[in-house]
Order: C-alpha cells, then sequence, then structure tokens
C-alpha cells in the first residue's frame, strides 16, 4: 500500500479531545498533535509565538485529551508536554479508541502507518494496547472538539461516541477528522456509510475550504459540525 501521508508531520494515529475553559473567544479550536519537543504551539495548528493566529484562544484556554495507543509516541508527546510545561492543560491516555472497550493488536512502532491490525500475518510489532470508547472515556463530561486520526478506523471512533455527539449539552462543535478511504475496506467503511453516519448523528461534513461534501475517495481532511 502506497504511503499517503509521507507529507504529514503527525507522530501517529491519534484520537484527541479538548474542552474550552476560556469563556471569551468564540474561535473554534481544533487540537493538533503538539509541536516536536523544545517548540511552542499556540493553537490551531503548530506555531510559533511570533506566528499567532487566534490570540484569544492559547493552548492555556483548554483541556485537551490525547489517546495514543503507540509505546514510542505517547512517551514522545509526554516529554512535549513537560518541556512545554501543559501537565495541568494535556493529559495523554495509553489507549486506543473505537466502538467497543477491551483490548486490540496494534502494529506499533511504524511512525505514521502504525495503526490498529486485524490481518494474521502482521509480521513483528504487533501489541495488544487497551481499546477505549469516548463514550465510555468521557463519560459525563463535555467536549468541544475530537480530532481523529487513526489509519482507517475513523467510522469506529464515530461509533463509540454516539452518546456525546448525540447529547444535545455534551455534543462537540466540530469533529476533525483525517480520512483515509484506502484503507476503509479493511474497516468495513464506505464513503456512504461513513458520511450516513454522521449524518444521522446530526453533523454536516465540509473540505477544508468549507465546501460540502458527498463524497470521500482520496486521502485528507474533513470537518465535521452541528447542524
Amino acid at each position: 500500500m502506497p504511503n499517503r501521508r509521507a507529507a504529514s508531520r503527525r507522530l501517529s494515529p491519534s484520537t484527541y479531545t479538548a474542552r474550552r475553559t476560556c469563556p471569551y473567544s468564540s474561535t473554534p479550536f481544533i487540537p493538533p498533535p503538539l509541536a516536536p519537543i523544545g517548540q511552542k504551539a499556540i493553537c490551531c495548528r503548530i506555531f510559533t509565538p511570533a506566528q499567532p493566529v487566534y490570540p484569544a484562544a492559547s493552548v492555556r484556554d483548554f483541556l485537551s485529551g490525547a489517546y495514543k495507543p503507540d509505546p514510542q509516541s505517547a512517551s514522545a508527546l509526554e516529554a512535549n508536554v513537560r518541556v512545554n510545561g501543559w501537565q495541568d492543560r494535556i493529559t495523554v491516555i495509553r489507549a486506543a479508541v473505537g466502538q467497543s472497550s477491551g483490548q486490540v493488536r496494534f502494529a506499533a512502532a511504524r511512525g505514521m502507518e502504525s495503526r490498529i491490525e486485524t490481518r494474521s500475518d502482521s509480521g513483528d510489532g504487533v501489541i495488544t494496547v487497551r481499546l477505549v470508547t469516548l463514550d465510555g472515556a468521557l463519560a459525563g463530561g463535555r467536549i468541544d472538539v475530537i480530532k481523529i486520526d487513526v489509519e482507517g478506523f475513523e467510522q469506529q471512533v464515530i461509533q463509540g461516541a454516539r452518546t456525546i455527539l448525540t447529547e444535545e449539552r455534551r455534543r462537540p462543535r466540530a469533529i476533525l477528522v483525517e480520512v483515509h478511504p484506502f484503507a476503509w475496506a479493511e474497516a468495513g467503511t464506505t464513503s456512504a456509510s461513513f458520511l450516513g453516519l454522521l449524518d444521522e448523528l446530526g453533523f454536516k461534513v465540509e473540505d477544508m475550504r468549507g465546501a460540502a461534501v458527498s463524497s470521500i475517495s482520496e486521502y485528507g481532511h474533513v470537518i465535521a459540525l452541528r447542524k
């Protein structure tokens, strides 16, 4: 399978959640993987302090949770959190996210290609990791934004978050999804099933230019917004 993510700077497959604590900014916050160790992140993407895009919505205004099943990536992210002094803002959870809770096989230490493993002949580096659902992990909590990057298992993460995505007082304003349609067959996902699920849960899907998305056939990013 060709590497469709060669240009990506993400550490590994991840699910991020963020809760706004800032009372004065309405700017949507899309939590990214953190910048490389020692670099500062201001907000929506990776910026230095000389490049503030949303000055009223800095990292200090949010509580963020990062679900990282890959041990190497989790350790790197934890080190980044410490060096930036964000321990009270960002929690790293060493678990994969899906539609059920339990354990799952995970192809680790493969950088951007680390992922849940469903094949029996998957080779070396496959470990067993904890699997959680967002509904279970965030029971009783409220989330403003969810960011999903899970190498083809996007639909499963959303299926495991039905409660939090439909309860009016708790549902996020936006879900940023890195979509991997070339890997969907293995996960039992199609463009129609993925978009249909979000529509059922009350979200409209747009590309990063704000155009409505009716079909997904290529790797990229989409954002689901509350209707």
